[in-house]
């Protein structure tokens, strides 16, 4: 159960949720945790339509104990387009003075997640608080948004190409990017 309490974290591995039984549920305790109890973002819950979407991804962190310390998921926004967002990034405290390499790792994977999906681009609506996390991690600042009234950062993650973009076709994402 998630209320135990775990031990530092000392070694942990990401996996696919929805590969294993019961891992989403975890996930979803975590969130309503995070998001609903703690920094109340939302009332009752946090779900919306990409939860249970069938291209939608979770990805989650195991403790070496098997307890979920972590998690993230993506979703396409525009299919057609290669367009991915990464959403719902939650890491438990029970992950100690690792939450923040668990939190790494989870971005990381969602990264390489986006990329095997095929994502052209692959963005991100982050608490203000975060940013520069983000941005450790490679991700650009575009903007300020507006996530269940509280503002938020639109990062994008650049995603590797084998070249520059030619200079008649904009890099998806840098429209409107304020210097």
């Amino acid at each position: 159960m998630l209320d135990l309490p775990v031990p530092a974290v000392r070694r942990f591995t990401v996996v696919r949720a929805e590969r294993h039984p019961g891992r989403l549920d975890d996930y979803a305790a975590l969130r309503l945790r995070a998001f609903v109890d703690e920094q109340h973002l939302f009332e009752a819950d946090d779900h919306d339509g990409h939860d249970g979407a069938p291209l939608t991804r979770v990805l989650v962190a195991l403790s070496e104990t098997g307890h979920v310390i972590g998690g993230v998921r993506l979703h396409p926004v525009d299919v057609a387009t290669g367009w991915w967002r990464g959403s719902r990034l939650v890491c438990s405290g029970a992950g100690g003075p690792a939450r923040g390499l668990v939190g790494a790792l989870l971005v990381r994977e969602a990264c390489a997640q986006a990329l095997d999906a095929g994502a052209a681009h692959f963005d991100a609506h982050v608490q203000v608080r975060y940013r520069h996390f983000f941005e450790r991690l490679g991700w650009d600042d575009v903007r300020a948004v507006q996530v269940a009234r509280t503002e938020h950062r639109h990062m994008v993650w650049p995603i590797p190409t084998a070249g520059p973009p030619a200079p008649s076709s904009p890099t998806p994402g840098t429209e409107g990017r304020t210097p």
